[in-house]
C-alpha cells in the first residue's frame, strides 16, 4: 500500500522527467520523491519500477487478494509497464528489430549508465507481460476504461515484451550484464589489498565504470530469480564468470550468491556465502558496524565483546 500511495509521486517524477506516460518510482527516497544525490548510481536505477511490479505479483500469487489487485495492483504495475514503453524504443540490433532499454543503471553500482543491463531488461519484460495479462483478466470490466488503457497499447507491450534485447555471450555462453561488457577489461580483484575493498572508497567512479569488476549480484540476480528455463550448464557458466569478478562490496550480495551456488550444487561456497551474509554485522565485515560498550560509547567488535553482550542481554 505504500507504494500505490506514492504513486501518484511515482506519476509526478516521470512527468518531470519528460515522459508522457508512466510512473517512475524513486530508488532512494524518504517522502516518495527521489532523494538520491549521485543519480548515476541512484535514479538511474530504473529497474526499481519493475522491481515493484514482481512485488505486486508475488504480493497476489501468494496471498490471492483479488480485492488489492484491483483497486491498487493492477495500476501500479501499468503504470510501470508505462514507463518501459517511454524509456525504451525499438531498434535494429546485429540486424534484427528489438526492444531496447538504454543509459540505465543496473543493481551493481560499479556499472552505470550502460545499454541493455540483463536484469533491467528481463525485468521490464516481466513487467510488461504483467500488464498485459491482467489488462486482459479484467477486460470485461471497467477497470481499464478507468486506467485508459487501450487494446493498442496492450499489444505494444506484448510486442516490446516479445521483442526485448538480451545480451548474450555465445563463445563463453553466458549472459551478459549489458551491452557489450565483454569489450571491457577484467579488474585482477585477487590482486587488490584487502585493505583498498570496499573499492567505491578507494578508486574512482569512472575507473570501476570502464572495468568488468561488479559491486554486488547483478546477472546472477536474474538466475536467482527467474531460475526457470536455465539449464543447470547455463545457470553453472553464468556463475563461474561473474563469481571471480565480483567483490561483495555490498551487503546484498552473499546471500544472493548463497542460494545459487546452492541451486548448482556448490555446497561448499553456498555455505560459505551464507555464514558470511549472516554474519554481515557481527564481525563487521564492511568496516562500518558500531555497537555501545560498557562505557556507553560506541565502538569495537561485536564478536570481540559478544560473551559480555551475553551476559548483559
Amino acid at each position: 500500500m505504500y507504494r500505490y500511495h506514492t504513486l501518484q509521486m511515482a506519476k509526478e517524477q516521470a512527468s518531470d522527467f519528460g515522459l508522457e506516460k508512466g510512473a517512475m518510482y524513486a530508488w532512494r527516497t524518504i517522502n516518495g520523491y527521489e532523494a538520491s544525490a549521485y543519480w548515476l548510481a541512484g535514479m538511474a536505477q530504473f529497474h526499481i519500477n519493475a522491481d515493484i511490479a514482481f512485488a505486486v505479483e508475488q504480493y497476489y500469487t501468494i496471498t490471492n487478494d483479488e480485492d488489492f489487485l484491483k483497486k491498487d495492483g493492477f495500476e501500479i504495475i501499468l503504470e510501470t509497464a508505462r514507463f518501459w514503453m517511454q524509456y525504451g524504443n525499438f531498434a535494429q540490433v546485429n540486424g534484427k528489430r528489438h526492444f531496447v532499454i538504454n543509459r540505465v543503471t543496473g543493481p551493481d553500482e560499479y556499472s552505470a549508465l550502460v545499454d541493455n543491463n540483463y536484469y533491467t531488461n528481463v525485468m521490464a519484460q516481466f513487467n510488461l507481460r504483467l500488464a498485459a495479462k491482467y489488462a486482459e483478466k479484467f477486460g470485461d470490466t471497467d477497470i481499464p476504461v478507468q486506467l485508459n488503457v487501450t487494446g493498442e497499447e496492450i499489444a505494444e507491450m506484448k510486442e516490446a515484451a516479445d521483442l526485448m534485447y538480451l545480451p548474450y555471450d555465445q563463445e563463453k555462453n553466458v549472459k551478459l550484464q549489458f551491452q557489450n561488457f565483454e569489450q571491457l577489461p577484467k579488474m585482477s580483484i585477487s590482486s587488490i589489498d584487502q585493505s583498498r575493498f570496499p573499492l567505491l572508497l578507494h578508486y574512482h567512479p569512472l575507473m570501476l565504470y570502464r572495468a568488468q569488476v561488479n559491486k554486488q549480484a547483478d546477472t546472477i540476480m536474474v538466475d536467482y530469480m527467474f531460475p526457470q528455463g536455465n539449464t543447470q550448464d547455463q545457470l553453472k557458466a553464468d556463475y563461474d564468470f561473474y563469481e571471480p569478478i565480483t567483490t561483495h562490496d555490498s551487503s546484498l550480495s552473499k546471500a544472493i550468491y548463497a542460494i545459487v551456488a546452492a541451486r548448482i550444487d556448490r555446497d561448499q561456497q553456498a555455505y560459505d556465502f551464507f555464514s558470511q551474509a549472516v554474519k554481515t554485522d557481527l564481525i563487521d565485515l564492511h568496516h562500518n558496524t558500531k555497537k555501545w560498550d560498557s562505557r556507553g560509547k560506541f565502538g569495537g567488535c561485536l564478536v570481540r565483546d559478544c560473551i559480555w553482550l551475553c551476559r548483559h542481554c
